[in-house]
């Protein structure tokens, strides 16, 4: 599973509050679909957001709780920078 960092882009969002951090599920596949799943269970179509190169800013905290824990029978992730496309 690859991670991304994310928020909405500014013309998108209501308010800074709006503006949280997610952690975004890519798919293995390369193929983006019409919406992308956060950790914490929100969707969004991928246009609405924007990849960020490290965690900065308000974290989505149900996101950091729904993250991949580092113990051994955890699932390996990869967590990237980039989302494809932007």
């Amino acid at each position: 599973m690859t991670l991304v960092f994310a928020r909405l882009l500014r013309e998108h969002a209501r308010g800074e509050s709006e503006r949280v951090v997610h952690l975004i599920r890519l798919p293995g596949d390369g193929v983006i679909p019409s919406h992308l799943a956060a950790q914490c269970g929100a969707r969004f179509e991928p246009y609405v957001l924007e990849s960020l190169p490290r965690p900065g800013g308000a974290p989505c905290v149900p996101c950091l709780a729904a993250a991949p824990g580092g113990d051994s029978s955890a699932d390996q992730f990869i967590i990237s920078s980039n989302m494809p496309g932007s």
